[in-house]
């Protein structure tokens, strides 16, 4: 995973500014951002990048032919559901855990596990206002939907 981190340092400049603009602009809100990984892909940048703030989602997809990012930005419903009808249950979680004041980060295994064959491996991080930073990695997330 760390060789991962230091390729999406050479990709991260694509969306950085981006992503000042946001914290800039929305001094007092909680940013989401969500980094994701293939699990097959070694010493590769992040496919998928999102970026969360109120309503609105921000989202990086890599263009493997291009070695860029393509953006798009979108309006999410209330229950953050985007255009395609797709609900984005992992923010809506981590948003409930987040406002209750839980050390969401400190136990991934709440969400999910790495026993699983396949999927993603997912960083999120949250930046809140004040500049205060929490990350959290996740392989697999099992959502128990009865309990949020």
């Amino acid at each position: 995973m760390y060789a991962k981190l230091e390729m999406q340092k050479k990709y991260r400049v694509q969306y950085e500014s981006e992503l000042q603009k946001i914290i800039t602009s929305n001094p007092s809100d909680t940013i989401i951002l969500v980094e994701k990984y293939d699990e097959t892909c070694i010493d590769c940048p992040a496919d998928d990048i999102q970026i969360f703030v109120k309503n609105k989602l921000i989202s990086y997809q890599k263009d493997v032919s291009q070695k860029r990012y393509t953006k798009a930005y979108e309006i999410l419903t209330k229950n953050l559901m985007d255009s395609t009808g797709y609900y984005h249950l992992d923010i809506i979680v981590l948003k409930k855990e987040i406002s209750e004041g839980s050390e969401w980060n400190t136990n991934p295994k709440k969400y999910g596990s790495d026993d699983c064959f396949g999927g993603d491996k997912i960083i999120y991080t949250v930046l809140y206002p004040k500049r205060k930073t929490e990350s959290m990695y996740i392989k697999c997330w099992e959502l128990d939907l009865t309990q949020n």
